[in-house]
């Protein structure tokens, strides 16, 4: 439920901004100017925004797949009602987290502007991936590998890439969005991080 309302408020503030300059200007992140004007409203507003449909379908066609699995999961563990909000706060939550790198390194420069949910899809991706280590994550729906064989080939990926300050993609918002994520559904439920490992150590030993 979260998943589609979450899935419904990206796809809305998205369509008004590519059609609004002014309504994505003033929701995109942009660090020189916000850090001034002290309007930190954008942390998380950037997160409901994107830059074009593709941007937009790709978020949303990943939050598909593995938003419902962290939200059944949080219902199981806490109730419908406060798994929900425990879901849609690891959303929110997240867009901040991942944003504040990005906020605090340009923060003086003033031609730059970030957009989109990445750090939040990242977040619940990584943790559908703690939860299930050994289920498959898909890349492009033909290479599809384990989750914890993707986890650090991201990480070191987004890591690597981050360094590069000619890309346009914020590589810094996924990679702490997904470290982020892990974390927070590790502090919850800090008896998956040993069955993790169990589950890994298991698949590799099988093979």
């Amino acid at each position: 439920m979260y998943t589609w309302l979450i899935m419904g408020i990206c796809a809305l503030m998205s369509i008004i901004a590519f059609q609004n300059q002014t309504f994505l200007i003033k929701w995109a992140l942009r660090p020189y100017s916000n850090s001034r004007s002290k309007n930190f409203f954008p942390l998380v507003s950037s997160g409901f925004v994107h830059a074009n449909y593709s941007h937009l379908f790709f978020n949303l066609f990943t939050l598909f797949f593995f938003g419902p699995i962290v939200e059944r999961s949080l219902s199981y563990w806490y109730g419908l009602r406060l798994g929900g909000f425990i879901y849609a706060g690891l959303f929110i939550s997240s867009i901040i987290i991942a944003n504040l790198s990005t906020f605090i390194k340009h923060r003086n420069n003033p031609q730059y502007a970030s957009l989109g949910a990445s750090g939040a899809v990242s977040a619940v991706l990584f943790a559908s991936i703690l939860i299930y280590p050994l289920e498959k994550v898909c890349l492009f729906a033909l290479i599809c590998i384990p989750g914890f064989v993707l986890a650090p080939v991201f990480l070191y990926y987004s890591h690597v890439s981050s360094k590069n300050r000619d890309s346009m993609i914020n590589h810094e918002a996924h990679f702490w969005g997904a470290v982020y994520g892990m974390i927070f559904i590790g502090i919850l439920q800090p008896g998956l991080f040993p069955r993790f490992f169990e589950q890994i150590i298991q698949y590799i030993v099988s093979i």
